[in-house]
């Protein structure tokens, strides 16, 4: 019988395909306390991958995605700023919580699925998506979105960094309230509405997305995109020329200061008021309209 080695066996979680992508693969281990240590960077004209200390080399040229996928245990995965290329950090269906996910400087995706984790997007334009509760995501540098797969509030933390950053409540099925605080300030989300036994703290974001519920959405002095989505929602733009959708459902919308654009065509009515400044809306000609200038 021939038996490989250990250091064989762990090299073997680390392949490039023809086509250009690289695939690190986590260990398979029921001990959290010996969770993978993941780490990718740029050493001249080659990529070097730190897989729980073993290091494989690749031809930088040869390399157009990266793909991580953890298993269980308590991981970190950090992607070197140096490292430009696209990254798929997946955290995995992990029983453990705590894992670590820190992007580098391309446009990454990162899932952080187990609870009490921390996903740090890096430069770039990046998808940071939390499917636990109590956990953190940052997405640091570039016009990021941080969006939350479940269906209330999780009592985990959003900061969009610097940038044009959203927050993509869509999944949500509760009623919430989304209140984007002062540029650059600190805010939270929360639902049942008016019953926020649960929150989730909110900084650095300029566009909010709320889910299918009845939501109260609030925008800031920056350029906001408001979406309702589905439900009978209330929404203010607040100052800066804002774009807000109201979706499916009876919504009251309020650009406020600023040049806002409307949309709430949907064969029911709504209720629109422009504000100060040139506003313009996509509309139904059932809809109630104030202070709109033009349509569309």
């Amino acid at each position: 019988m021939l038996l490989e080695s250990l250091e064989s066996r762990r090299l073997m979680s680390v392949s490039l395909s023809p086509a250009g992508l690289l695939t690190v693969m986590g260990k398979d281990d029921a001990d959290h306390a010996n969770g993978d240590t993941i780490s990718a960077y740029v050493s001249g004209l080659s990529l070097k991958v730190n897989d729980n200390g073993v290091i494989s080399t690749f031809l930088l040229s040869k390399v157009k995605n990266i793909a991580v996928y953890l298993r269980a245990g308590e991981d970190t995965v950090t992607i070197d700023p140096s490292v430009k290329i696209p990254c798929l950090l997946d955290s995995g269906p992990s029983t453990f919580h705590g894992d670590i996910l820190r992007g580098g400087g391309g446009n990454d995706t990162l899932l952080l699925r187990s609870s009490l984790g921390e996903a740090y997007g890096g430069a770039g334009n990046d998808s940071l998506q939390n499917f636990g509760v109590e956990s953190s995501l940052y997405g640091e540098a570039g016009n990021d979105t941080l969006i939350s797969k479940q269906s209330r509030a999780s009592e985990s933390f959003y900061d969009g960094g610097t940038g044009v950053d959203t927050l993509d409540y869509s999944s949500a099925t509760i009623d919430m309230l989304l209140r984007n605080g002062l540029a650059g300030g600190y805010s939270s989300v929360g639902g049942p509405l008016f019953r926020l036994g649960i929150t989730d703290g909110v900084q650095g974001m300029e566009n909010l997305f709320a889910g299918s519920g009845n939501d109260y959405i609030y925008g800031n002095a920056s350029n906001n995109i408001l979406k309702g989505n589905a439900g009978n929602d209330y929404i203010e733009g607040g100052d800066g020329n804002d774009t807000i959708y109201g979706g499916s459902g009876e919504d009251a919308m309020f650009g406020q200061n600023g040049n806002d654009t409307f949309y709430s065509k949907d064969g029911i009515k709504d209720f629109l008021a422009g504000g100060s400044g040139t506003d313009k809306a996509n509309k139904d000609a059932i809809d109630i309209v104030n202070s709109v200038e033009a349509s569309f």
